[in-house]
Protein backbone atom coordinates (compact mmCIF):
# COMPACT_ATOMS: atom_id res chain seq x y z
CA UNK A 1 0.00 0.00 0.00
CA UNK A 2 2.95 2.29 0.88
CA UNK A 3 4.88 0.99 -1.98
CA UNK A 4 1.67 1.93 -4.46
CA UNK A 5 0.66 5.54 -2.78
CA UNK A 6 4.50 6.61 -3.24
CA UNK A 7 4.29 5.25 -7.27
CA UNK A 8 1.01 7.24 -8.05
CA UNK A 9 2.11 10.37 -5.61
CA UNK A 10 5.21 10.51 -8.67
CA UNK A 11 2.68 10.88 -10.87
CA UNK A 12 0.56 13.23 -9.89
CA UNK A 13 3.16 15.65 -8.58
CA UNK A 14 4.16 15.68 -12.74
CA UNK A 15 0.48 15.72 -13.89
CA UNK A 16 -0.80 18.23 -11.57
CA UNK A 17 1.82 20.10 -10.21
CA UNK A 18 1.81 22.28 -7.21
CA UNK A 19 1.67 26.02 -7.67
CA UNK A 20 4.49 27.26 -8.13
CA UNK A 21 6.53 30.06 -5.96
CA UNK A 22 6.74 32.61 -9.27
CA UNK A 23 8.87 35.81 -8.25
CA UNK A 24 10.41 38.71 -11.27
CA UNK A 25 12.79 41.81 -10.94
CA UNK A 26 14.04 43.96 -8.40
CA UNK A 27 12.07 48.26 -8.64
CA UNK A 28 11.74 50.08 -11.77
CA UNK A 29 14.88 52.23 -11.11
CA UNK A 30 16.91 49.11 -10.62
CA UNK A 31 18.33 47.85 -14.33
CA UNK A 32 18.21 44.09 -14.21
CA UNK A 33 21.01 41.43 -14.03
CA UNK A 34 21.42 40.33 -17.67
CA UNK A 35 23.77 37.14 -18.93
CA UNK A 36 23.24 37.22 -22.98
CA UNK A 37 24.14 34.20 -24.77
CA UNK A 38 26.67 34.86 -27.50
CA UNK A 39 24.30 36.90 -29.89
CA UNK A 40 24.86 40.67 -31.00
CA UNK A 41 21.35 40.81 -31.65
CA UNK A 42 19.94 40.25 -27.84
CA UNK A 43 17.23 42.44 -27.02
CA UNK A 44 17.47 45.01 -24.41
CA UNK A 45 15.20 46.40 -21.29
CA UNK A 46 13.60 49.08 -22.71
CA UNK A 47 11.01 49.56 -19.39
CA UNK A 48 10.39 48.42 -16.41
CA UNK A 49 7.42 48.53 -13.40
CA UNK A 50 7.70 46.97 -10.28
CA UNK A 51 4.36 46.62 -8.05
CA UNK A 52 4.16 45.34 -4.62
CA UNK A 53 2.99 41.65 -4.18
CA UNK A 54 0.63 40.29 -2.21
CA UNK A 55 1.66 39.02 1.33
CA UNK A 56 0.86 35.29 2.49
CA UNK A 57 -0.58 34.54 -0.93
CA UNK A 58 1.11 32.12 -3.74
CA UNK A 59 0.57 34.30 -6.86
CA UNK A 60 -0.20 31.62 -9.67
CA UNK A 61 -1.92 33.87 -12.45
CA UNK A 62 -1.96 37.62 -13.43
CA UNK A 63 -3.50 39.95 -15.72
CA UNK A 64 -2.68 43.51 -15.68
CA UNK A 65 -5.09 46.18 -15.15
CA UNK A 66 -5.26 49.19 -17.53
CA UNK A 67 -4.35 50.71 -14.81
CA UNK A 68 -1.02 49.19 -13.97
CA UNK A 69 -1.70 47.37 -11.32
CA UNK A 70 -2.98 43.41 -11.47
CA UNK A 71 -5.50 40.90 -10.61
CA UNK A 72 -4.16 37.86 -9.26
CA UNK A 73 -5.40 34.42 -8.34
CA UNK A 74 -3.38 32.29 -5.97
CA UNK A 75 -3.41 29.97 -2.68
CA UNK A 76 -3.07 31.53 1.07
CA UNK A 77 0.16 29.38 2.58
CA UNK A 78 -0.75 26.44 3.95
CA UNK A 79 -1.15 25.29 7.50
CA UNK A 80 -1.82 22.38 8.79
CA UNK A 81 -5.14 21.61 11.30
CA UNK A 82 -6.26 20.07 14.08
CA UNK A 83 -6.68 16.87 12.09
CA UNK A 84 -3.35 17.19 10.65
CA UNK A 85 -4.41 17.62 7.65
CA UNK A 86 -3.17 20.60 5.07
CA UNK A 87 -5.09 23.65 4.78
CA UNK A 88 -5.11 26.75 2.40
CA UNK A 89 -7.66 28.66 0.87
CA UNK A 90 -7.87 29.54 -3.45
CA UNK A 91 -8.07 33.50 -3.43
CA UNK A 92 -8.59 35.82 -6.43
CA UNK A 93 -7.79 39.90 -5.98
CA UNK A 94 -6.62 42.74 -7.25
CA UNK A 95 -3.47 45.56 -6.77
CA UNK A 96 -3.39 48.89 -7.96
CA UNK A 97 0.03 50.06 -9.46
CA UNK A 98 0.89 51.65 -5.83
CA UNK A 99 0.43 48.52 -4.34
CA UNK A 100 -2.62 49.10 -2.69
CA UNK A 101 -4.77 46.27 -2.01
CA UNK A 102 -7.68 46.59 -3.86
CA UNK A 103 -9.78 43.41 -3.11
CA UNK A 104 -9.42 39.68 -2.52
CA UNK A 105 -12.02 37.09 -2.44
CA UNK A 106 -11.97 33.28 -1.01
CA UNK A 107 -13.15 31.25 -4.00
CA UNK A 108 -12.88 28.03 -1.79
CA UNK A 109 -10.55 25.80 0.09
CA UNK A 110 -8.55 22.42 0.79
CA UNK A 111 -9.20 20.44 -1.45
CA UNK A 112 -10.23 22.67 -4.22
CA UNK A 113 -7.29 23.71 -7.21
CA UNK A 114 -8.06 27.20 -9.44
CA UNK A 115 -6.50 26.48 -12.81
CA UNK A 116 -7.56 29.75 -15.26
CA UNK A 117 -8.36 33.34 -15.08
CA UNK A 118 -9.37 35.55 -18.17
CA UNK A 119 -11.17 38.76 -18.41
CA UNK A 120 -15.31 38.72 -19.33
CA UNK A 121 -16.26 40.78 -21.85
CA UNK A 122 -17.90 43.41 -19.34
CA UNK A 123 -14.70 43.86 -17.49
CA UNK A 124 -14.92 41.24 -14.63
CA UNK A 125 -13.54 38.07 -14.27
CA UNK A 126 -13.89 34.33 -14.47
CA UNK A 127 -12.28 31.48 -12.72
CA UNK A 128 -11.85 28.09 -13.14
CA UNK A 129 -10.91 25.28 -11.46
CA UNK A 130 -11.97 21.75 -9.62
CA UNK A 131 -12.66 20.35 -6.02
CA UNK A 132 -11.90 17.03 -5.42
CA UNK A 133 -12.59 14.13 -2.88
CA UNK A 134 -11.29 11.06 -2.12
CA UNK A 135 -11.88 7.35 -1.73
CA UNK A 136 -11.67 4.87 1.10
CA UNK A 137 -7.97 4.00 0.62
CA UNK A 138 -6.50 7.78 0.27
CA UNK A 139 -4.96 6.68 -2.96
CA UNK A 140 -4.39 10.69 -3.89
CA UNK A 141 -6.69 9.72 -6.44
CA UNK A 142 -9.57 11.75 -6.51
CA UNK A 143 -12.83 9.73 -7.24
CA UNK A 144 -15.09 12.28 -7.19
CA UNK A 145 -13.63 15.66 -9.23
CA UNK A 146 -15.78 18.66 -9.88
CA UNK A 147 -15.55 21.31 -12.14
CA UNK A 148 -16.54 24.51 -10.84
CA UNK A 149 -16.87 28.53 -12.49
CA UNK A 150 -16.75 31.49 -10.55
CA UNK A 151 -17.75 35.42 -12.28
CA UNK A 152 -16.80 37.88 -10.23
CA UNK A 153 -17.49 41.64 -10.93
CA UNK A 154 -15.07 44.30 -11.72
CA UNK A 155 -14.98 44.89 -7.75
CA UNK A 156 -14.24 41.09 -7.11
CA UNK A 157 -18.15 40.33 -6.33
CA UNK A 158 -19.38 36.80 -7.15
CA UNK A 159 -21.75 37.41 -9.81
CA UNK A 160 -22.43 34.15 -9.79
CA UNK A 161 -20.80 30.39 -9.52
CA UNK A 162 -21.77 27.01 -11.36
CA UNK A 163 -20.65 23.82 -9.18
CA UNK A 164 -20.33 20.18 -11.19
CA UNK A 165 -20.05 21.99 -14.56
CA UNK A 166 -21.41 18.74 -16.87
CA UNK A 167 -22.73 16.47 -14.50
CA UNK A 168 -18.95 14.34 -14.87
CA UNK A 169 -18.42 12.24 -11.99
CA UNK A 170 -14.31 12.56 -12.59
CA UNK A 171 -13.86 16.06 -14.61
CA UNK A 172 -11.24 18.26 -14.03
CA UNK A 173 -11.64 21.60 -15.76
CA UNK A 174 -7.59 22.87 -17.11
CA UNK A 175 -8.04 25.97 -18.82
CA UNK A 176 -10.78 28.87 -20.16
CA UNK A 177 -11.01 31.07 -23.22
CA UNK A 178 -13.63 33.28 -24.72
CA UNK A 179 -15.57 31.87 -27.44
CA UNK A 180 -17.00 33.88 -30.46
CA UNK A 181 -20.87 34.36 -29.80
CA UNK A 182 -19.56 35.70 -26.13
CA UNK A 183 -19.75 32.43 -24.48
CA UNK A 184 -16.32 30.57 -23.16
CA UNK A 185 -14.65 27.01 -23.80
CA UNK A 186 -12.93 25.10 -21.38
CA UNK A 187 -10.73 22.32 -21.45
CA UNK A 188 -10.10 19.25 -19.40
CA UNK A 189 -10.15 15.34 -18.68
CA UNK A 190 -13.09 13.58 -17.63
CA UNK A 191 -13.59 9.84 -16.82
CA UNK A 192 -14.37 7.75 -19.92
CA UNK A 193 -16.88 5.37 -17.65
CA UNK A 194 -16.93 2.72 -20.53
CA UNK A 195 -13.28 1.90 -20.67
CA UNK A 196 -13.28 2.26 -16.92
CA UNK A 197 -15.87 -0.65 -16.45
CA UNK A 198 -14.91 -2.49 -18.63
CA UNK A 199 -11.38 -2.73 -16.79
CA UNK A 200 -12.98 -3.71 -14.02
CA UNK A 201 -14.93 -6.12 -15.29
CA UNK A 202 -11.41 -7.84 -17.40
CA UNK A 203 -9.50 -7.46 -14.73
CA UNK A 204 -12.03 -9.69 -12.16
CA UNK A 205 -11.06 -12.18 -14.51
CA UNK A 206 -7.51 -12.41 -14.61
CA UNK A 207 -5.19 -14.10 -12.02
CA UNK A 208 -1.85 -11.86 -13.36
CA UNK A 209 0.43 -11.34 -10.90
CA UNK A 210 1.42 -7.11 -10.22
CA UNK A 211 5.08 -6.33 -8.92
CA UNK A 212 5.33 -9.36 -7.09
CA UNK A 213 1.45 -9.60 -5.58
CA UNK A 214 -1.98 -11.59 -6.79
CA UNK A 215 -4.60 -9.51 -8.23
CA UNK A 216 -7.03 -11.35 -5.30
CA UNK A 217 -4.91 -9.75 -2.63
CA UNK A 218 -5.90 -5.59 -3.97
CA UNK A 219 -8.75 -4.59 -2.30
CA UNK A 220 -11.65 -4.21 -5.03
CA UNK A 221 -12.16 -0.55 -3.85
CA UNK A 222 -8.59 0.04 -3.89
CA UNK A 223 -8.13 -1.25 -7.74
CA UNK A 224 -11.32 1.09 -8.07
CA UNK A 225 -9.95 4.42 -7.17
CA UNK A 226 -7.07 3.85 -9.09
CA UNK A 227 -8.22 3.42 -12.21
CA UNK A 228 -10.18 5.83 -11.74
CA UNK A 229 -6.94 8.05 -13.14
CA UNK A 230 -6.22 5.53 -15.99
CA UNK A 231 -9.18 6.28 -18.18
CA UNK A 232 -9.41 9.46 -18.47
CA UNK A 233 -10.73 11.50 -21.95
CA UNK A 234 -9.89 15.01 -23.15
CA UNK A 235 -13.05 16.82 -22.16
CA UNK A 236 -14.13 20.28 -24.44
CA UNK A 237 -17.19 22.05 -22.72
CA UNK A 238 -19.03 24.71 -24.27
CA UNK A 239 -20.73 27.44 -21.95
CA UNK A 240 -22.98 30.25 -22.84
CA UNK A 241 -21.92 33.92 -20.89
CA UNK A 242 -23.86 32.79 -18.13
CA UNK A 243 -22.19 29.67 -17.37
CA UNK A 244 -24.43 26.91 -18.96
CA UNK A 245 -23.46 24.22 -20.74
CA UNK A 246 -24.27 24.07 -24.45
CA UNK A 247 -22.27 21.31 -25.43
CA UNK A 248 -19.51 18.65 -24.33
CA UNK A 249 -17.21 16.02 -25.70
CA UNK A 250 -14.77 14.31 -24.78
CA UNK A 251 -11.93 12.84 -27.25
CA UNK A 252 -9.24 9.65 -26.80
CA UNK A 253 -9.07 5.71 -26.68
CA UNK A 254 -8.86 2.90 -24.47
CA UNK A 255 -5.86 4.25 -22.28
CA UNK A 256 -5.25 7.85 -20.73
CA UNK A 257 -4.99 11.04 -22.35
CA UNK A 258 -5.14 14.59 -20.82
CA UNK A 259 -5.38 18.65 -21.66
CA UNK A 260 -3.05 21.43 -21.39
CA UNK A 261 -4.22 24.15 -22.85
CA UNK A 262 -6.71 25.55 -25.53
CA UNK A 263 -6.39 27.88 -28.30
CA UNK A 264 -9.06 29.82 -30.48
CA UNK A 265 -7.98 28.22 -34.08
CA UNK A 266 -9.01 31.66 -35.64
CA UNK A 267 -12.43 29.98 -37.26
CA UNK A 268 -14.72 29.65 -34.54
CA UNK A 269 -13.04 26.13 -33.39
CA UNK A 270 -10.23 25.54 -31.05
CA UNK A 271 -6.92 23.59 -31.08
CA UNK A 272 -6.11 21.72 -28.07
CA UNK A 273 -2.90 20.63 -26.35
CA UNK A 274 -2.50 17.65 -24.07
CA UNK A 275 -1.04 14.00 -24.37
CA UNK A 276 -1.61 10.70 -25.08
CA UNK A 277 -1.34 7.09 -24.00
CA UNK A 278 -4.11 5.29 -26.87
CA UNK A 279 -3.18 3.84 -29.85
CA UNK A 280 -7.07 3.75 -31.04
CA UNK A 281 -9.94 5.48 -30.94
CA UNK A 282 -9.60 9.47 -31.62
CA UNK A 283 -5.91 8.76 -31.78
CA UNK A 284 -3.93 7.80 -34.49
CA UNK A 285 -0.02 7.77 -35.31
CA UNK A 286 0.66 7.13 -31.83
CA UNK A 287 4.44 6.27 -31.43
CA UNK A 288 4.23 4.32 -28.40
CA UNK A 289 4.73 4.85 -24.91
CA UNK A 290 2.96 8.87 -24.21
CA UNK A 291 2.98 11.13 -27.07
CA UNK A 292 2.14 15.33 -27.43
CA UNK A 293 -1.00 15.00 -28.82
CA UNK A 294 -3.04 18.20 -30.48
CA UNK A 295 -6.62 17.87 -31.55
CA UNK A 296 -8.61 20.56 -33.55
CA UNK A 297 -12.19 20.85 -33.19
CA UNK A 298 -14.93 23.41 -34.68
CA UNK A 299 -17.63 25.47 -33.42
CA UNK A 300 -19.40 22.37 -32.31
CA UNK A 301 -16.68 20.38 -31.00
CA UNK A 302 -16.54 17.98 -34.12
CA UNK A 303 -13.02 16.44 -34.77
CA UNK A 304 -11.46 18.03 -37.85
CA UNK A 305 -7.81 16.73 -37.53
CA UNK A 306 -5.57 15.81 -35.17
CA UNK A 307 -1.56 14.95 -34.55
CA UNK A 308 0.63 12.84 -31.91
CA UNK A 309 4.38 13.88 -31.81
CA UNK A 310 6.77 12.05 -30.26
CA UNK A 311 9.20 8.39 -29.87
CA UNK A 312 8.65 5.61 -28.02
CA UNK A 313 9.69 6.96 -25.32
CA UNK A 314 7.96 9.84 -22.66
CA UNK A 315 6.74 12.60 -24.05
CA UNK A 316 4.96 15.22 -22.44
CA UNK A 317 2.77 18.69 -23.71
CA UNK A 318 4.02 21.79 -22.18
CA UNK A 319 2.57 24.82 -23.84
CA UNK A 320 1.13 26.23 -27.09
CA UNK A 321 0.57 29.53 -28.81
CA UNK A 322 -0.65 30.26 -32.40
CA UNK A 323 1.05 32.24 -34.72
CA UNK A 324 -0.27 35.56 -36.96
CA UNK A 325 -0.51 32.90 -39.61
CA UNK A 326 -2.34 30.31 -38.43
CA UNK A 327 0.42 28.11 -37.43
CA UNK A 328 0.91 26.78 -33.78
CA UNK A 329 3.92 26.63 -31.75
CA UNK A 330 4.03 23.34 -29.46
CA UNK A 331 6.35 22.77 -26.83
CA UNK A 332 7.20 19.76 -24.91
CA UNK A 333 9.37 17.48 -22.95
CA UNK A 334 10.33 14.77 -23.72
CA UNK A 335 13.07 11.33 -23.19
CA UNK A 336 12.56 10.14 -26.83
CA UNK A 337 15.24 9.93 -29.59
CA UNK A 338 13.28 8.29 -32.19
CA UNK A 339 9.99 8.88 -34.13
CA UNK A 340 9.38 12.44 -34.65
CA UNK A 341 12.07 13.20 -32.45
CA UNK A 342 15.02 11.13 -34.16
CA UNK A 343 17.89 14.01 -34.77
CA UNK A 344 18.36 14.27 -31.13
CA UNK A 345 21.37 13.63 -28.94
CA UNK A 346 21.08 13.19 -25.31
CA UNK A 347 19.40 12.14 -22.62
CA UNK A 348 16.55 13.93 -21.84
CA UNK A 349 15.12 18.00 -23.12
CA UNK A 350 12.60 20.38 -24.23
CA UNK A 351 11.37 20.51 -27.65
CA UNK A 352 9.74 22.88 -29.91
CA UNK A 353 7.09 21.81 -32.39
CA UNK A 354 5.73 23.96 -35.27
CA UNK A 355 2.31 22.56 -36.77
CA UNK A 356 1.15 24.08 -39.89
CA UNK A 357 -3.03 25.03 -39.97
CA UNK A 358 -4.02 21.34 -41.52
CA UNK A 359 -2.06 19.63 -38.15
CA UNK A 360 1.52 18.42 -40.10
CA UNK A 361 4.52 19.27 -38.43
CA UNK A 362 6.46 21.52 -40.17
CA UNK A 363 9.47 21.19 -37.90
CA UNK A 364 10.72 20.30 -34.72
CA UNK A 365 13.95 21.25 -32.34
CA UNK A 366 15.52 20.73 -29.53
CA UNK A 367 16.66 23.03 -26.65
CA UNK A 368 18.15 22.65 -23.77
CA UNK A 369 19.91 19.04 -23.91
CA UNK A 370 22.52 19.98 -21.92
CA UNK A 371 21.03 22.20 -19.18
CA UNK A 372 16.96 21.80 -19.54
CA UNK A 373 14.34 23.57 -17.73
CA UNK A 374 10.60 24.22 -16.60
CA UNK A 375 8.72 25.64 -19.39
CA UNK A 376 7.05 28.85 -17.88
CA UNK A 377 5.34 30.90 -21.07
CA UNK A 378 5.53 31.14 -24.65
CA UNK A 379 4.27 33.38 -27.51
CA UNK A 380 4.61 33.54 -31.59
CA UNK A 381 6.52 36.51 -33.09
CA UNK A 382 5.76 38.26 -36.27
CA UNK A 383 7.48 36.14 -38.46
CA UNK A 384 6.39 32.78 -37.43
CA UNK A 385 9.09 31.89 -34.52
CA UNK A 386 8.40 32.22 -31.11
CA UNK A 387 10.32 32.95 -27.95
CA UNK A 388 10.11 30.69 -24.83
CA UNK A 389 10.39 31.31 -21.32
CA UNK A 390 11.34 28.98 -19.13
CA UNK A 391 14.02 28.26 -15.99
CA UNK A 392 17.18 26.26 -15.78
CA UNK A 393 17.37 23.26 -12.95
CA UNK A 394 20.75 24.52 -12.67
CA UNK A 395 19.39 27.72 -11.22
CA UNK A 396 20.60 31.13 -11.70
CA UNK A 397 17.55 33.07 -13.22
CA UNK A 398 15.13 33.28 -15.97
CA UNK A 399 16.10 32.09 -19.32
CA UNK A 400 14.30 33.57 -22.77
CA UNK A 401 14.96 31.85 -25.94
CA UNK A 402 13.94 33.14 -29.06
CA UNK A 403 13.37 31.14 -32.20
CA UNK A 404 13.12 32.38 -35.98
CA UNK A 405 10.47 30.55 -38.50
CA UNK A 406 12.64 27.56 -39.40
CA UNK A 407 13.12 27.22 -36.01
CA UNK A 408 17.10 28.56 -35.83
CA UNK A 409 17.80 29.92 -32.44
CA UNK A 410 18.28 33.73 -32.80
CA UNK A 411 19.16 34.73 -29.23
CA UNK A 412 18.91 33.79 -25.66
CA UNK A 413 19.18 35.91 -22.31
CA UNK A 414 19.08 35.25 -18.74
CA UNK A 415 16.92 38.02 -16.65
CA UNK A 416 19.23 37.15 -13.03
CA UNK A 417 16.51 38.58 -10.75
CA UNK A 418 13.13 36.89 -12.86
CA UNK A 419 12.44 34.09 -10.82
CA UNK A 420 9.38 33.16 -12.39
CA UNK A 421 7.96 34.58 -16.42
CA UNK A 422 4.14 34.19 -15.87
CA UNK A 423 3.16 35.78 -19.62
CA UNK A 424 4.88 36.51 -22.67
CA UNK A 425 2.77 39.21 -24.97
CA UNK A 426 3.96 40.67 -28.48
CA UNK A 427 3.89 44.26 -28.39
CA UNK A 428 4.54 47.62 -30.88
CA UNK A 429 8.67 47.25 -31.30
CA UNK A 430 9.17 44.41 -28.82
CA UNK A 431 7.90 41.83 -26.12
CA UNK A 432 6.02 42.52 -23.19
CA UNK A 433 6.82 40.56 -20.40
CA UNK A 434 4.75 39.45 -16.99
CA UNK A 435 6.33 37.82 -14.00
CA UNK A 436 7.70 37.84 -10.27
CA UNK A 437 11.10 39.01 -8.31
CA UNK A 438 13.06 37.22 -5.71
CA UNK A 439 11.50 39.82 -3.41
CA UNK A 440 7.65 38.59 -4.14
CA UNK A 441 6.84 42.11 -6.00
CA UNK A 442 4.91 41.59 -9.65
CA UNK A 443 7.17 42.92 -12.54
CA UNK A 444 5.93 43.99 -15.87
CA UNK A 445 8.97 45.10 -18.57
CA UNK A 446 9.35 45.01 -22.56
CA UNK A 447 12.29 43.41 -24.51
CA UNK A 448 13.36 45.91 -27.55
CA UNK A 449 12.99 43.47 -30.32
CA UNK A 450 11.55 45.08 -33.45
CA UNK A 451 11.60 41.60 -35.32
CA UNK A 452 9.32 39.71 -32.96
CA UNK A 453 7.06 42.63 -31.84
CA UNK A 454 4.06 43.52 -33.41
CA UNK A 455 3.90 46.20 -36.63
CA UNK A 456 1.10 48.75 -35.14
CA UNK A 457 -1.63 47.53 -37.94
CA UNK A 458 -0.83 44.09 -36.05
CA UNK A 459 -1.72 45.43 -32.41
CA UNK A 460 -4.95 43.94 -32.10
CA UNK A 461 -3.60 40.48 -32.52
CA UNK A 462 -4.20 38.65 -29.73
CA UNK A 463 -5.18 35.22 -30.39
CA UNK A 464 -2.22 33.83 -28.46
CA UNK A 465 -1.87 31.17 -25.39
CA UNK A 466 0.53 30.98 -22.80
CA UNK A 467 1.38 27.38 -21.17
CA UNK A 468 -0.47 25.31 -18.78
CA UNK A 469 -1.44 26.68 -15.62
CA UNK A 470 0.34 23.92 -13.99
CA UNK A 471 4.02 24.42 -15.80
CA UNK A 472 5.28 20.47 -16.60
CA UNK A 473 9.53 19.40 -15.72
CA UNK A 474 11.46 17.38 -17.12
CA UNK A 475 12.79 15.11 -13.83
CA UNK A 476 8.95 15.17 -12.40
CA UNK A 477 8.21 13.61 -15.94
CA UNK A 478 10.58 10.77 -15.94
CA UNK A 479 9.89 9.84 -11.91
CA UNK A 480 5.66 10.07 -12.87
CA UNK A 481 5.48 8.33 -16.22
CA UNK A 482 8.85 5.58 -15.14
CA UNK A 483 6.63 4.51 -12.28
CA UNK A 484 3.29 5.47 -12.86
CA UNK A 485 0.60 4.05 -11.37
CA UNK A 486 -1.09 3.47 -14.48
CA UNK A 487 1.27 0.85 -15.35
CA UNK A 488 0.26 -0.76 -12.33
CA UNK A 489 -3.48 -0.70 -13.75
CA UNK A 490 -2.55 -1.48 -17.44
CA UNK A 491 -0.81 -5.09 -16.27
CA UNK A 492 -3.62 -5.44 -13.99
CA UNK A 493 -6.21 -5.06 -16.51
CA UNK A 494 -4.48 -7.03 -18.89
CA UNK A 495 -3.76 -4.28 -21.34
Amino acid sequence: MDKFRLRYRCYRIASVLAVLLLVCVQSASAAPDQSPANSSDTPEVTSWETVAGVPEVYLDSLLKTPDGGYVYLGYTKSSIDDQGELTRDVVAGEVSKAGEALWQVTLGNTPVYARSLIQSVDGGYLVLGYNESYGKYRTDVATGSKTWLVKLSPNGEIQWRKDAIGDIDYGMGIEIVPARDGGYVFVGHALDRDDYTNSLMSADKKKEMVEGLPISSIPDELFAEVAMSSYLDIWIVKLDSKGEVEWQKTYGGTDSELAYAIIPDGDGGYVVLGDARSMDGDVSGSHGSRDIWILNVDSGGNLAWQKAIGGSSLDRAAGAARTPDGEYIILGVTLSRDGDLSSRSGNGSSVVAKLLPSGDLDWIQSIGEKNPGLFHAVTSTRDGGCIIAERPYSGQGERLVRLDGTGQTLWQMTIENVSSTIDLQPVVGGIAVTGLDKQGNVCFFTLGDEEAGLLPEEANFSAQASGPSTPLSLWPLIAALGISAIVLVRRRSGR
